[in-house]
């Protein structure tokens, strides 16, 4: 398969006068339409490379690639661009715009890609939305709907524009166990049905499944690289 995503050699260091290696040598690659849980202790740098691989943080030494693009050479206003169009967001909050509705937000990136939203595309979000159970709700607004519905509408709003890679970093952060086994339930739905890479940071103990892979980072490094 075709390699997405191709990190080679990236250091990142904190500070000045007493410097904090956060990240060091990590060599990694992606495969496209891969699924894989990034895991490990807390610091142990699973959020900085997720910062590095989306361009919201720079690499101290190293390089990093998306599609061939070299995202660590990017100004930061070709990144913001590039983010727009390849990359798709989960974080452990929803930050779903308050003022708008479920389905509005879900239909924020297209707008951010300058896409005219036309009755199709709002019906093909209404799908989605049914799809992974919020064919109830979209027409609510985020403090109208529970913690489980609000991520799922995050979710919603990061795969319908089609990004190439989603990263979604600690996206049960916030959710008790049940409202937490439903959401990874619906991100593996929705990465078998649209085949998009997905990077997954979690605390939780998770149970990979076929063809999952699993990346453990401890101290900054790569102890544990298995695809099962």
């Amino acid at each position: 398969m075709a390699k997405i995503i191709e990190i080679e050699s990236v250091y990142k260091t904190y500070g000045t006068r007493t410097k904090t290696d956060v990240l060091k040598n990590v060599t990694l690659s992606f495969e496209r339409n891969s699924f894989s849980w990034l895991v490990g202790a807390s610091g142990s740098g699973k959020t900085t490379l997720l910062n590095l691989i989306s361009g919201l943080d720079s690499v101290s030494k190293g390089e990093i690639r998306i599609n061939d693009k070299a995202i660590t050479k990017m100004k930061e206003k070709e990144k913001a661009k590039f983010r727009a169009h390849h990359l798709g967001f989960v974080f452990q909050f929803h930050y779903l715009m308050p003022e708008f509705t479920a389905l509005e937000n879900v239909l924020i990136p297209l707008e951010i890609q300058g896409t005219k939203i036309t009755k199709k595309i709002k019906a093909d979000a209404i799908a989605l939305m049914e799809k992974i159970g919020l064919g109830h709700v979209y027409t609510h607004y985020p403090k109208e709907m529970s913690g489980g519905e609000q991520q799922r509408t995050a979710i919603a709003r990061a795969i319908f524009a089609k990004p190439d890679v989603i990263i979604a970093d600690e996206p049960t952060g916030n959710l008790d166990s049940v409202a937490a086994a439903s959401v990874y339930e619906i991100i593996r739905d929705l990465h078998q049905t649209y085949g998009i890479t997905f990077i997954v940071v979690t605390h939780d103990q998770i149970t990979p499944q076929k063809n999952e892979r699993v990346i453990r980072l401890h101290d900054g490094e790569i102890i544990e690289d298995k695809v099962y």
